[in-house]
């Protein structure tokens, strides 16, 4: 199972919480895992930078201080020439995009950012990366239908089926919720409750009894569970520097 780590450089807040949106969700319709790496400039980005297993850098080319380009210079000096990083610049104008080829950038974004040209991007540096999800193959009561992992939010048993809750949409299954566990990656998904399986990188909030995954659904977590999803709820966001 492969997770691609992308860290975004941008000073703008607002402009820095709408590329997260638009990546979480560009990157769930791709079916793809990805761990966001949020910084507000250059400096706190060089004190993680060690630390962190990139695959891919977001920069805001005009950040005060130390420009993108100066710190795609840097990366490109300090990287493994086996495991060269993938650079998107991000900028208001295309009149700055003709510098990302001095230092071999894959593309640019210019904002607001465009949708389509987002996941074009995430598509190419999933591909290169070798990290997308294989599907797995699912019975649902009208034959089998073929699902990403990660574009998975959760399951929930009804009775004697499942229903199987994405981004898009809401699919049956005919299978006991331990045999879709079985079948899903063991470090992304846990039961929260006895009639609950979750993804638990979609995970946004965590409370006593609930938590909220990504587009606001909340879920209930039983005292036998809530220690795993307390302890993976804690290692995700560990991870995003929170």
């Amino acid at each position: 199972m492969g997770t691609l780590h992308i860290a975004i450089l941008e000073d703008e807040p607002t402009a820095l919480r709408l590329l997260q949106a638009a990546l979480k969700e560009s990157s769930a319709e791709l079916g793809l895992f990805v761990q966001l790496h949020p910084f507000s400039g250059a400096a706190p980005f060089w004190l993680a930078y060690e630390e962190l297993p990139l695959d891919a850098v977001f920069l805001d080319i005009m950040m005060p201080g130390e420009s993108g380009l100066e710190v795609a210079r840097t990366l490109r000096e300090k990287e493994d020439p086996a495991r060269e990083l993938e650079l998107v610049f991000l900028t208001g104008t295309k009149e700055y995009a003709l510098d990302g080829y001095a230092v071999n950038a894959l593309g640019y974004l210019v904002k607001p950012f465009a949708k389509d040209r987002l996941k074009d991007l995430l598509a190419h540096i999933a591909k290169k990366r070798s990290t997308q999800e294989p599907l797995v193959v699912l019975p649902t009561p009208e034959g089998l239908v073929r699902l990403s992992p990660a574009s998975i939010l959760y399951a929930k048993a009804r009775g004697h089926q499942l229903e199987v809750v994405t981004h898009r949409e809401t699919i049956t299954l005919r299978m006991p919720l331990r045999t879709l566990e079985a079948l899903l990656p063991k470090d992304s998904f846990c039961l929260c409750h006895r009639s609950f399986l979750i993804n638990i990188r979609r995970m946004e909030r965590l409370k006593r009894n609930t938590v909220v995954l990504e587009g606001g659904c909340e879920l209930p977590v039983s005292r036998a569970s809530y220690k795993e999803v307390h302890g993976h709820f804690i290692r995700e966001n560990s991870l995003l520097g929170l």
